[in-house]
């Protein structure tokens, strides 16, 4: 219904009556658009007598004829016909409708001398589409903006036109404005950023000759950078803090620090340190600042996992969940030039985590049951080469495997007949235990209850996840 309103809405219908009973039919275009040809067509009734119908557009105002006067013979086996008006620009451009907010013009059909119906369509001066592109968003003094624009007909296909452009500083200043020819659709140019620039947002600007009022914009920013002697990164032995893992009682991080041209600096490294809770506000914590001399570009520093349960006066147990942030500043040695970086890590009380969810619920008794189970690190990264321990209840295999490039192991237990089962994963660096409680099929159970012959037919694929080329099992 809303593509037929659409449809209705796009066409102006005029109708007239000849003679006593003959009528006609002229559609068009509600919008005409100037230098562009556009179809017209009229229809009479099929009884109508052969006549000459004449088809025009005119200002209103002035009366004035701005298209050029179409002339098609219908009737006689002939009821519909189509003819092409054009509005050309030098016709309209000097009349005062061109210059109202939203011009039209008369669409005029004569049927006979001194006959005519009219009928009221919009003008626009839109001669196509223009896009402007820039090779960047962002730039700085002394480089070379490249861009390019497109001009389209209003079919949205290349067409070659002639296209003012022009390119605003961030001052508003003209600085450039050129008259170009697109070829095939397409002007490519450049216009370089001068040292002495202001930071600011400059725009490119383009229209189509004596179509101003259809300006296209692309704006660019313009920043001064100041590229920092050299970079510095927290890099954590692990990308989470475990808080139940009683081997390790010290957090390990270094800090390294490097030139942008590759030297590696020596210095003096600060840190800081917080927990962020939910909101990810962080609560710097008071007393755990670390010191620390940077030798070739590097720091090592060891949170104490103790002393930091002390400042924070909570077990760590409780943390899990919440997030440790670490604040890390180096000063170089010779010039005193300070930079910073930060890093976030989450506190966990597992290092894995299992995910079952492509295991089926249900179990049919004498059809091999496949366990599908996917481990991952808690930043959601697959955990690939970890030795996972596999067992399900009623079947005597206690299976070990080990998780593929995507941590995902996968295997087939035989299970007799029973009620239910019971799943359990775990892996074995620390013990991490899965249970899923599985339970025999609704459809089995009912066969069961009714004393009926335990004949299945299943269908089942397996739940390895497949690449192309490789053979999928079913």
């Amino acid at each position: 219904m809303e593509t037929l309103l659409s449809l209705l809405l796009a066409v102006s219908c005029a109708a007239g009556t000849v003679g006593a009973q003959e009528k006609f039919l002229v559609s068009a275009p509600s919008v005409f658009h100037v230098g562009v040809s556009e179809t017209v067509s009229v229809q009479l009734e099929p009884t109508a007598s052969s006549r000459t119908v004449s088809l025009y557009l005119e200002d209103e105002s002035s009366k004035t004829m701005v298209s050029e006067k179409a002339e098609i013979k219908l009737g006689g086996g002939n009821p519909i016909g189509t003819v092409s008006l054009k509005v050309p620009m030098e016709k309209v451009q000097d009349l005062k409708v061109y210059n109202l907010e939203v011009p039209y013009l008369l669409l005029v059909a004569e049927i006979n001398p001194g006959q005519r119906s009219v009928v009221r369509v919009l003008l626009s001066s839109r001669r196509g589409y223009i896009f402007i592109q820039t090779d960047q968003p962002v730039y700085t003094p002394r480089e070379r903006v490249q861009f390019r624009v497109f001009t389209l007909d209003h079919a949205m296909r290349p067409v070659s036109r002639t296209v003012t452009v022009s390119v605003h500083n961030a001052a508003g200043s003209r600085v450039r404005v050129r008259n170009m020819t697109s070829v095939d659709g397409i002007i490519r140019d450049s216009i370089p950023i001068p040292d002495v620039s202001e930071p600011g947002v400059w725009k490119v600007t383009a229209h189509y000759r004596g179509a101003e009022r259809n300006n296209v914009t692309r704006e660019f920013e313009v920043k001064k950078f100041v590229l920092p002697s050299f970079e510095v990164t927290v890099k954590p032995d692990e990308l989470f803090y475990h808080v139940k893992d009683k081997h390790r009682r010290e957090f390990v991080f270094k800090v390294l620090a490097k030139y942008s041209y590759g030297e590696l600096v020596e210095g003096t490294a600060h840190t800081r340190f917080a927990v962020a809770d939910d909101r990810g506000e962080p609560v710097f914590i008071r007393g755990l600042e670390l010191q620390s001399t940077v030798r070739g570009g590097e720091a090592e520093f060891r949170v104490n996992s103790s002393r930091l349960s002390e400042l924070v006066r909570r077990p760590l147990a409780e943390l899990t969940g919440a997030r440790f942030y670490i604040a890390a500043s180096v000063m170089e040695r010779t010039s005193g030039e300070l930079q910073e970086a930060e890093l976030t890590v989450k506190f966990v009380d597992s290092v894995y985590s299992v995910d079952l969810s492509r295991t089926r619920r249900h179990f049919v008794p004498g059809v091999p049951f496949h366990v599908s189970a996917l481990v991952s690190y808690p930043d959601g990264s697959p955990a690939a080469r970890v030795p996972v321990l596999i067992q399900v209840s009623g079947s005597k295999d206690v299976v070990q495997k080990v998780t593929d490039e995507e941590g995902a192991v996968h295997h087939k237990f035989n299970i007799p007949g029973g009620g239910s089962l019971t799943v359990t994963v775990s892996c074995s660096t620390l013990i991490t235990v899965h249970h899923v409680a599985i339970s025999l099929c609704e459809e089995c159970l009912w066969g069961l209850c009714e004393g009926l012959d335990s004949s299945f037919c299943v269908r089942s694929a397996s739940g390895v996840c497949v690449r192309v080329w490789t053979p999928l099992s079913v």
